[in-house]
């Protein structure tokens, strides 16, 4: 199935790296992921043939979610997403980007052009266009930017591959004003006979000569396991170790990384993370901690919940703060019957304020149960565990609940101001507040 990249955070999970992963300019920054489990990253959600995305920004001084874009207009040629356009919202709907795509016979990614409406049309942005090999490996990448009505070269990628589909190098390009390429960085993957990785040997172009970077070599059990990376940078005309990362697992799941930096010519610990799994294989949460002053420190834990179709449905993320754990971050998913997310919160506190950096997403059948009208009515704290006060409503008014379906969940016991929604499992919800002749309708988060 054809993916969409939608932007989103996301924590991701350990991995052994041990299989190879088609991944592009991989780095120092891109290893450190590897080995800690933590990027801000895109989330690529499998194509649900969306027409259309809302979304919302959540208010904390109002405590209520105000509309502010929508993604319409998708056109599709099968499972290929062909365009789509972006819409900003300020009282009315204003154009502000279009994405268009082009794929070949395969379905292969051949182009994906960025326009922006700027001063009554749309203007090109940036260009990426796309070429693959008889087995569709992408073998190259070209990046260019609009400027003063002309594409101007910006990035290159080169890829090779062995008759396995293995990469076996990378090799990127930078450019000027003149469009002319220049070197910039190259990798070198050697694999084992099973096609799991070696070595990864990397380089940068400095002074019109190739200076060595980094290198990367891994070790494997009997099981073909990742069980150990070692890490090498070179410094002062030499090969200096750096790190070593020693992965364990329990019925096959990944349960510990510990980190080791070699300082004064000895290894001494660095980092450890530990995983926690549920009876179905899950991760349902992470820890890791550094080494200071001879003994472990917290530093960050994520807890991980899913729905009953093993969608993940929660992610929490807390740092330590040397006497206790903090909220950092909140994500919830909601998921239709067919496992394809249709709404989308994420909480950033600070010192456990909410900041307001939230948006939601959905699928445009489900407007149909959600007034966007302006109304004294507010209902908070929004996302809630459980208990919600509701402002501005009459004592005498009705609380019914919908999913996002617009099926009637429940009628909600309205009294002193307040409905409780903890018997409720984790979701996106619509409250429909009946008093007498007025209807208000209020999108609730459920965490």
């Amino acid at each position: 199935m054809k993916l969409i990249t939608f932007l989103a955070f996301m924590v991701l999970t350990m991995t052994t790296f041990a299989q190879h992963t088609g991944f592009n300019n991989f780095g120092s920054d891109q290893f450190e992921t590897i080995i800690t489990g933590r990027e801000i990253k895109e989330i690529e959600v499998a194509n649900p043939l969306y027409d259309s995305i809302y979304y919302w920004t959540y208010s904390a001084g109002t405590s209520d979610w105000t509309i502010s874009g929508k993604d319409d207009d998708f056109i599709y040629n099968g499972e290929n997403l062909l365009s789509w356009t972006h819409y900003q919202f300020d009282g009315t709907w204003i154009p502000a980007g279009m994405e268009i795509f082009t794929y070949d016979g395969q379905g292969n990614k051949l182009s994906h052009l960025i326009k922006q409406y700027s001063s009554g049309g749309w203007q090109n942005v940036s260009i990426r266009t796309y070429t693959y090999n008889e087995n569709n490996n992408n073998t190259s990448r070209i990046d260019q930017v609009w400027s003063n009505g002309n594409w101007q070269n910006d990035y290159k990628l080169i890829n090779t591959y062995d008759e396995m589909g293995n990469n076996l190098s990378i090799l990127s390009y930078t450019s000027d004003s003149t469009n002319v390429w220049f070197n910039n960085k190259r990798t070198i993957i050697t694999y084992n006979e099973n096609n799991n990785h070696l070595t990864i040997f990397a380089q940068m172009w400095y002074n019109n000569v190739w200076n060595n970077w980094y290198d990367y070599s891994y070790n494997y059990d009997d099981l073909e396991r990742v069980s150990m990376i070692h890490s090498m940078r070179w410094y002062q005309n030499d090969w200096n170790l750096q790190e070593k990362h020693h992965y364990q697992y329990t019925n096959n799941n990944l349960d510990t990384i510990l980190s080791e930096e070699l300082k004064n010519g000895l290894w001494k610990n660095y980092r450890i993370t530990s995983q926690w799994y549920n009876e179905n294989d899950m991760q349902i949460g992470s820890l890791t901690r550094y080494f200071f002053f001879d003994e472990w420190m917290n530093d960050t834990q994520y807890s991980i919940g899913y729905d009953s179709r093993g969608n993940v449905a929660l992610i929490v993320t807390e740092r330590w703060n040397f006497q206790e754990w903090k909220p950092v971050s909140r994500v919830c998913n909601e998921f239709n019957e067919n496992n394809i997310r249709t709404g989308y919160s994420y909480t950033d506190y600070q010192w456990e304020e909410i900041r307001g950096d939230s948006t939601h997403y959905f699928l445009h059948e489900t407007l149909g149960t959600y007034d966007i009208q302006s109304t004294e009515i507010s209902v908070y704290p929004n996302p809630t565990n459980g208990l919600i006060a509701i402002s501005g409503a009459s004592q005498f008014a009705s609380i019914e609940l919908y999913n996002l379906t617009g099926k009637r969940i429940t009628i909600l016991k309205f009294e002193h101001g307040t409905a409780d929604l903890s018997g409720l499992p984790s979701g996106i919800y619509i409250l429909k507040i009946i008093m007498g002749d007025e209807v208000v309708m209020r999108k609730i988060v459920k965490c």
